[in-house]
Protein backbone atom coordinates (compact mmCIF):
# COMPACT_ATOMS: atom_id res chain seq x y z
CA UNK A 1 0.00 0.00 0.00
CA UNK A 2 1.40 3.23 -0.91
CA UNK A 3 0.75 6.60 1.50
CA UNK A 4 1.01 9.47 -1.26
CA UNK A 5 1.60 12.89 -0.45
CA UNK A 6 2.79 12.13 3.62
CA UNK A 7 6.06 13.35 5.12
CA UNK A 8 7.39 13.03 8.43
CA UNK A 9 9.50 16.24 9.11
CA UNK A 10 12.66 15.35 11.65
CA UNK A 11 14.09 18.51 13.35
CA UNK A 12 17.68 18.37 12.46
CA UNK A 13 19.98 18.10 15.82
CA UNK A 14 23.42 17.41 16.46
CA UNK A 15 24.66 13.19 16.26
CA UNK A 16 23.54 11.33 19.05
CA UNK A 17 26.39 10.41 21.54
CA UNK A 18 26.60 9.07 24.85
CA UNK A 19 27.87 11.64 27.14
CA UNK A 20 30.36 11.54 30.20
CA UNK A 21 27.50 10.19 32.65
CA UNK A 22 26.85 7.09 30.14
CA UNK A 23 23.57 8.65 29.36
CA UNK A 24 22.46 8.98 25.67
CA UNK A 25 22.26 12.44 24.54
CA UNK A 26 19.61 14.11 23.22
CA UNK A 27 17.66 16.16 20.35
CA UNK A 28 15.64 19.27 20.89
CA UNK A 29 12.48 19.46 19.29
CA UNK A 30 9.83 21.80 19.12
CA UNK A 31 10.06 24.58 21.50
CA UNK A 32 12.82 23.16 23.71
CA UNK A 33 11.61 19.82 24.68
CA UNK A 34 14.48 17.21 24.59
CA UNK A 35 13.74 13.32 23.38
CA UNK A 36 16.26 11.12 23.11
CA UNK A 37 17.70 11.03 19.80
CA UNK A 38 16.20 7.45 19.44
CA UNK A 39 13.01 8.01 20.30
CA UNK A 40 13.08 11.66 17.86
CA UNK A 41 14.05 8.98 14.93
CA UNK A 42 11.53 5.95 15.53
CA UNK A 43 8.84 7.14 16.86
CA UNK A 44 7.93 9.41 13.81
CA UNK A 45 8.28 6.13 11.63
CA UNK A 46 6.52 4.11 14.06
CA UNK A 47 3.56 6.36 13.77
CA UNK A 48 4.31 6.46 9.91
CA UNK A 49 3.92 2.86 9.81
CA UNK A 50 0.82 2.34 12.24
CA UNK A 51 -0.84 4.84 9.91
CA UNK A 52 0.06 2.35 6.69
CA UNK A 53 -1.36 -0.24 8.49
CA UNK A 54 -4.36 1.07 8.99
CA UNK A 55 -4.93 2.25 5.52
CA UNK A 56 -4.18 -1.53 4.18
CA UNK A 57 -7.71 -3.17 3.35
CA UNK A 58 -8.12 -5.93 4.96
CA UNK A 59 -7.82 -9.53 3.46
CA UNK A 60 -11.37 -10.46 0.86
CA UNK A 61 -11.35 -13.79 -1.18
CA UNK A 62 -9.73 -13.67 -4.19
CA UNK A 63 -12.45 -13.58 -6.27
CA UNK A 64 -14.91 -11.57 -3.99
CA UNK A 65 -13.26 -8.14 -6.55
CA UNK A 66 -12.84 -9.68 -9.61
CA UNK A 67 -14.75 -10.27 -12.65
CA UNK A 68 -14.45 -11.36 -16.48
CA UNK A 69 -13.35 -9.02 -18.27
CA UNK A 70 -13.52 -8.37 -22.40
CA UNK A 71 -15.91 -9.27 -25.15
CA UNK A 72 -16.91 -13.23 -24.56
CA UNK A 73 -17.17 -15.57 -27.38
CA UNK A 74 -20.81 -16.34 -28.57
CA UNK A 75 -22.48 -19.05 -27.06
CA UNK A 76 -22.81 -20.11 -23.75
CA UNK A 77 -20.35 -22.61 -21.81
CA UNK A 78 -20.63 -25.48 -19.70
CA UNK A 79 -18.03 -25.51 -16.89
CA UNK A 80 -17.66 -29.20 -15.79
CA UNK A 81 -14.60 -29.12 -12.82
CA UNK A 82 -13.84 -32.66 -12.49
CA UNK A 83 -12.10 -33.38 -8.70
CA UNK A 84 -9.72 -36.23 -8.53
CA UNK A 85 -10.81 -38.27 -5.55
CA UNK A 86 -8.00 -40.75 -5.67
CA UNK A 87 -5.89 -41.68 -2.80
CA UNK A 88 -2.90 -39.16 -3.17
CA UNK A 89 -5.31 -36.62 -3.48
CA UNK A 90 -7.64 -37.18 -0.03
CA UNK A 91 -5.08 -34.39 1.67
CA UNK A 92 -6.60 -31.68 -1.07
CA UNK A 93 -10.30 -33.05 -0.05
CA UNK A 94 -10.95 -29.91 2.09
CA UNK A 95 -9.59 -27.17 0.08
CA UNK A 96 -11.42 -28.73 -3.25
CA UNK A 97 -14.89 -28.30 -1.34
CA UNK A 98 -14.09 -24.76 -0.36
CA UNK A 99 -12.83 -24.20 -3.81
CA UNK A 100 -16.35 -25.30 -5.38
CA UNK A 101 -17.83 -23.31 -2.52
CA UNK A 102 -16.08 -20.22 -3.97
CA UNK A 103 -16.59 -20.47 -7.40
CA UNK A 104 -20.36 -21.42 -6.84
CA UNK A 105 -20.71 -17.80 -5.06
CA UNK A 106 -18.63 -16.06 -7.77
CA UNK A 107 -20.24 -17.41 -10.66
CA UNK A 108 -23.96 -15.80 -9.77
CA UNK A 109 -22.14 -12.54 -9.71
CA UNK A 110 -22.78 -9.70 -12.35
CA UNK A 111 -20.06 -9.38 -14.88
CA UNK A 112 -18.43 -13.31 -14.86
CA UNK A 113 -20.78 -16.04 -16.33
CA UNK A 114 -24.11 -15.33 -17.47
CA UNK A 115 -27.79 -16.79 -16.68
CA UNK A 116 -27.57 -19.64 -19.81
CA UNK A 117 -24.20 -20.67 -18.60
CA UNK A 118 -23.84 -23.96 -17.33
CA UNK A 119 -22.07 -25.75 -14.51
CA UNK A 120 -21.43 -29.35 -13.32
CA UNK A 121 -19.19 -31.14 -10.79
CA UNK A 122 -17.91 -34.59 -11.55
CA UNK A 123 -15.82 -36.49 -8.31
CA UNK A 124 -13.21 -39.46 -10.33
CA UNK A 125 -11.18 -41.48 -8.82
CA UNK A 126 -11.53 -45.73 -10.13
CA UNK A 127 -14.99 -44.89 -10.43
CA UNK A 128 -17.14 -41.70 -10.92
CA UNK A 129 -20.19 -39.99 -9.71
CA UNK A 130 -21.80 -36.59 -10.86
CA UNK A 131 -21.42 -34.44 -7.76
CA UNK A 132 -24.10 -31.23 -9.43
CA UNK A 133 -25.28 -32.29 -12.54
CA UNK A 134 -25.40 -29.52 -15.19
CA UNK A 135 -26.91 -26.41 -13.72
CA UNK A 136 -27.37 -23.45 -15.63
CA UNK A 137 -26.09 -20.34 -13.43
CA UNK A 138 -29.57 -18.78 -13.38
CA UNK A 139 -30.47 -21.98 -11.33
CA UNK A 140 -28.01 -22.55 -8.76
CA UNK A 141 -28.95 -22.62 -5.43
CA UNK A 142 -26.37 -21.93 -3.30
CA UNK A 143 -25.87 -26.00 -2.31
CA UNK A 144 -22.21 -26.97 -2.33
CA UNK A 145 -21.89 -30.07 -3.38
CA UNK A 146 -19.39 -32.24 -0.78
CA UNK A 147 -17.01 -34.74 -1.55
CA UNK A 148 -18.84 -37.89 -2.82
CA UNK A 149 -17.71 -41.30 -1.20
CA UNK A 150 -17.87 -45.11 -2.47
CA UNK A 151 -15.98 -44.23 -5.26
CA UNK A 152 -13.75 -46.97 -6.37
CA UNK A 153 -9.96 -47.38 -5.83
CA UNK A 154 -8.17 -46.54 -8.86
CA UNK A 155 -7.09 -43.16 -10.73
CA UNK A 156 -8.83 -43.38 -13.97
CA UNK A 157 -9.48 -40.20 -15.82
CA UNK A 158 -11.52 -41.67 -18.25
CA UNK A 159 -14.50 -42.89 -16.20
CA UNK A 160 -14.33 -39.03 -15.02
CA UNK A 161 -15.14 -37.97 -18.84
CA UNK A 162 -17.36 -40.95 -19.72
CA UNK A 163 -19.76 -39.28 -16.85
CA UNK A 164 -19.27 -35.61 -18.16
CA UNK A 165 -20.34 -37.47 -22.01
CA UNK A 166 -23.33 -39.10 -19.87
CA UNK A 167 -24.78 -35.91 -19.00
CA UNK A 168 -27.74 -34.22 -20.99
CA UNK A 169 -25.78 -33.22 -24.28
CA UNK A 170 -26.10 -29.16 -24.55
CA UNK A 171 -25.20 -26.57 -27.16
CA UNK A 172 -22.96 -24.55 -25.12
CA UNK A 173 -18.80 -25.16 -25.59
CA UNK A 174 -17.75 -27.14 -22.47
CA UNK A 175 -14.50 -26.48 -20.48
CA UNK A 176 -13.15 -29.36 -18.74
CA UNK A 177 -11.12 -28.10 -15.35
CA UNK A 178 -8.98 -30.91 -13.39
CA UNK A 179 -8.65 -30.86 -10.28
CA UNK A 180 -5.49 -33.29 -10.29
CA UNK A 181 -2.06 -34.61 -9.67
CA UNK A 182 -2.27 -36.16 -13.16
CA UNK A 183 -1.32 -39.26 -11.91
CA UNK A 184 -3.80 -41.48 -13.58
CA UNK A 185 -4.26 -44.35 -16.48
CA UNK A 186 -4.54 -42.58 -19.98
CA UNK A 187 -7.26 -41.63 -22.02
CA UNK A 188 -8.25 -44.21 -24.00
CA UNK A 189 -9.20 -43.61 -27.89
CA UNK A 190 -13.47 -44.03 -26.84
CA UNK A 191 -12.76 -41.15 -24.47
CA UNK A 192 -10.87 -39.16 -26.33
CA UNK A 193 -13.47 -39.55 -29.14
CA UNK A 194 -15.96 -39.00 -26.13
CA UNK A 195 -14.84 -35.26 -25.41
CA UNK A 196 -14.58 -34.40 -28.71
CA UNK A 197 -18.48 -35.26 -29.54
CA UNK A 198 -19.94 -33.34 -26.59
CA UNK A 199 -17.94 -30.18 -27.65
CA UNK A 200 -15.28 -29.83 -24.96
CA UNK A 201 -13.49 -26.82 -26.41
CA UNK A 202 -10.34 -26.40 -23.69
CA UNK A 203 -9.06 -28.30 -20.59
CA UNK A 204 -7.81 -26.65 -17.70
CA UNK A 205 -5.48 -28.71 -15.01
CA UNK A 206 -4.99 -27.61 -11.71
CA UNK A 207 -2.00 -29.48 -9.59
CA UNK A 208 -1.05 -28.85 -6.01
CA UNK A 209 2.30 -27.75 -5.59
CA UNK A 210 5.26 -29.76 -5.82
CA UNK A 211 3.63 -32.38 -7.52
CA UNK A 212 5.04 -32.40 -11.30
CA UNK A 213 2.35 -33.91 -14.17
CA UNK A 214 2.97 -37.23 -15.20
CA UNK A 215 4.11 -37.64 -18.93
CA UNK A 216 0.50 -39.71 -19.62
CA UNK A 217 -0.94 -36.64 -18.74
CA UNK A 218 0.78 -34.36 -20.62
CA UNK A 219 0.58 -36.57 -23.70
CA UNK A 220 -3.55 -36.86 -23.17
CA UNK A 221 -4.16 -33.14 -22.98
CA UNK A 222 -0.60 -31.37 -24.68
CA UNK A 223 -3.19 -28.22 -25.19
CA UNK A 224 -4.10 -27.70 -21.97
CA UNK A 225 -3.62 -24.93 -19.88
CA UNK A 226 -1.86 -25.84 -16.31
CA UNK A 227 -1.74 -24.21 -13.12
CA UNK A 228 0.08 -24.76 -10.25
CA UNK A 229 -1.17 -23.72 -6.61
CA UNK A 230 0.24 -24.15 -3.33
CA UNK A 231 -1.37 -27.84 -1.34
CA UNK A 232 -4.47 -27.05 0.45
CA UNK A 233 -4.51 -23.33 -0.43
CA UNK A 234 -8.64 -23.20 -1.59
CA UNK A 235 -8.37 -19.54 -2.17
CA UNK A 236 -5.73 -20.09 -4.88
CA UNK A 237 -7.70 -23.59 -6.18
CA UNK A 238 -10.63 -20.81 -6.83
CA UNK A 239 -8.91 -18.09 -8.48
CA UNK A 240 -7.43 -20.82 -10.94
CA UNK A 241 -10.82 -22.40 -11.81
CA UNK A 242 -11.97 -18.80 -12.78
CA UNK A 243 -8.24 -18.01 -14.57
CA UNK A 244 -9.42 -21.14 -16.32
CA UNK A 245 -12.82 -20.35 -16.72
CA UNK A 246 -11.95 -17.29 -18.60
CA UNK A 247 -9.78 -18.80 -20.71
CA UNK A 248 -12.84 -21.10 -22.22
CA UNK A 249 -15.23 -17.75 -22.49
CA UNK A 250 -12.08 -15.74 -24.57
CA UNK A 251 -12.27 -13.08 -21.57
CA UNK A 252 -9.59 -12.26 -18.62
CA UNK A 253 -9.86 -12.08 -15.57
CA UNK A 254 -9.91 -8.80 -14.22
CA UNK A 255 -10.32 -6.16 -10.95
CA UNK A 256 -13.49 -4.67 -10.66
Amino acid sequence: MRVIGSRTLLARSAPGRLSRSGQLASATIGRGRRWPIVLAVFVPLLLLGLLGAALVPKAASPLADFLLDGPRSPGCVRLVLLRDQSGSMVEHAAAREEATERLLEWVVQPEVLRGDDEVAVIDWAGSAVVALPATRVSELSGDVPGTRSGLSDGTDVTVGIDAAAEMPLTNCRVAFVFLTDGFSEPVDTAAAQAMRDIGVASVATIVPSGVGLADTWARDFPYGLVRTVEAGAADRNAAAIAEALGAATGQRLAQR
